[in-house]
């Protein structure tokens, strides 16, 4: 059995995804079949790569065939994986949910948003459509992917403030939109950041189906995450995006980086402040009639 000891930083970051990838490609690599991974704890890691390391080593492996038998991590990660909610504090279980194809979607979706402290106006369409475009990126994650599992993630940043992840070990973003326009007699040579940036405009799809609102985009999350401070993250190949609230200009603006070294899959996650607020669409009433 390999030990492949890891002591980067893994602060959020671009530098941090880099540094993630970096040991996603030490596994994609190495010729040994069993592996156990030896974590230090440097004071900073952010609550994203607590998830990552929690459940993305295990499917990263599988998706290269191989197995992690063991996973080493000092005290102190294990406690900060109990204070956010990604492990039990009791047999020390992962509170992580994980999807496989042909599973039922909605329920999922609806599930998740039931479990996170916040409210909606019950006779609002808001709610019903968030449960919606979630389901889309639980179900884009298993199509354009072409994974046969996900893992899904809840957890805490700060007292008030809540994440909502999905995790995929698949061929990612960039390479199903090179795929897509190849088919189409376009260029391949798109980079991940430029193949990114068009899979979520808005309108932009390599996928359809009746059942959820293809080529919606996030404008949706991104207005809800707006609304309440909070941030999207989209990581896949060598590509970052992050859709941030700013004090300082009080909205939000998104960002594409280009990452260094490729990152394994794909990581969707959205945050935002769970702050006792009713949610509802603009114009709408406790009825839950939208005004013109």
């Amino acid at each position: 059995m390999k030990n492949i000891t890891f002591d980067k930083k893994l602060s959020n970051g671009r530098i941090a995804y880099e540094r993630f990838a970096e040991l996603q490609n030490i596994i994609k690599e190495t010729s040994d079949k069993e592996l156990c991974i030896n974590f230090y704890y440097d004071g900073r890691i952010g609550k994203t790569f607590l998830f990552l390391m929690c459940c993305c080593l295990f499917i990263t492996a599988q998706a290269f065939d191989k197995s992690i038998k063991k996973i080493n991590t000092p005290k102190r990660t294990l406690d900060k994986m109990i204070e956010s909610g990604i492990l039990s504090s009791g047999k020390r279980k992962t509170l992580i949910n994980l999807l496989k194809k042909n599973q039922p979607i909605v329920p999922v979706a609806e599930k998740i948003i039931a479990g996170i402290p916040i409210k909606f106006n019950a006779r609002s369409r808001l709610l019903e459509d968030i449960v919606s475009r979630v389901g889309e990126i639980l179900n884009n994650a298993l199509e354009h992917s072409g994974a046969e599992l996900i893992y899904i993630g809840k957890y805490r940043k700060s007292r008030r403030r809540y994440c909502f992840a999905c995790y995929d070990p698949g061929v990612g973003i960039p390479n199903k939109v090179r795929e897509y326009f190849m088919q189409r007699g376009g260029s391949d040579q798109l980079t991940d950041k430029k193949a990114l940036e068009w899979a979520i405009k808005s309108g932009n799809s390599t996928v359809s189906d009746h059942l959820y609102p293809r080529g919606a985009g996030l404008s949706l999350l991104q207005n809800f995450v707006e609304s309440n401070h909070g941030q999207i993250t989209i990581c896949t190949g060598k590509a970052l995006y992050s859709y941030l609230y700013k004090e300082s200009t009080k909205n939000c603006d998104g960002v594409f980086k280009e990452l260094k070294i490729p990152f394994v899959g794909t990581l969707f996650e959205m945050d935002f402040v769970a702050d006792g607020w009713i949610y509802q669409y603009k114009g709408e009433n406790e009825n839950g009639y939208k005004g013109e």
